[in-house]
């Protein structure tokens, strides 16, 4: 299972030995580009495994065998397919250096010619511990999935000093895509007294 809750799986196809990789969606349906096959010309094909790493590029391990040598020659492989065009691994984007506030009133982000997906934001008042606002206050997030939008941010930014206390603002931005779209980010805007 990958970080958004889809499912990838290697199975060995009996018919004629060869390793099939799928993805499917957390609705059921099966990701575009898939299922991936794996085919040594000339060769009889295994699965030993499958494992997604944190960014969802999927790994299959497995083994071929000549078909008129079977007790010998047996070739290892290990394949790596990326989870799409772009990544849904959320990567992330943060901040390096914070600006010292007191108060914020305001936050917007401008999204860069062509950008799908979203962008979704944790802020920090120190550059370690990062928070996202829930719905009542401003809590420490402990996941890339306790997140806000921008708009969220927007709203609710003027609290920030009160839930987590003065300090350096950082920004860490996700980046949100299904794998078929690309996000891109401009800018982002945060309005702020010292």
């Amino acid at each position: 299972m990958d970080t958004s809750g889809n499912i990838a799986a290697a199975v060995t196809v009996e018919s004629d030995r060869h390793v099939e990789t799928v993805k499917y969606g957390r609705d059921s349906t099966l990701f575009a580009g898939f299922p991936k096959t794996w085919d040594k010309a000339g060769y009889l094909d295994d699965t030993r495994g499958s494992a997604v790493d944190d960014l969802d590029n999927i790994y299959v391990v497995g083994y071929s065998y000549p078909y008129d040598l079977l007790a010998d020659d047996y070739t290892t492989f290990l394949i790596k397919y990326p989870p799409g065009t772009y990544s849904t691994g959320r990567p992330s984007i943060t901040a390096k250096q914070g600006t010292s506030y007191t108060s914020l009133g305001g936050f917007s982000e401008k999204l860069g010619d062509g950008s799908g997906g979203i962008a979704t934001y944790q802020l920090s008042a120190d550059g370690t511990s990062w928070y996202y606002h829930d719905g009542t206050k401003w809590q420490k997030a402990t996941t890339k999935f306790q997140v806000n939008t921008a708009a969220e941010v927007n709203s609710r930014i003027d609290k920030f000093p009160q839930d987590v206390g003065p300090g350096r603002l950082f920004i860490k931005i996700f980046l949100v895509s299904k794998g078929e779209e690309k996000v891109r980010l401009s800018s982002v805007t945060v309005k702020y007294k010292n």
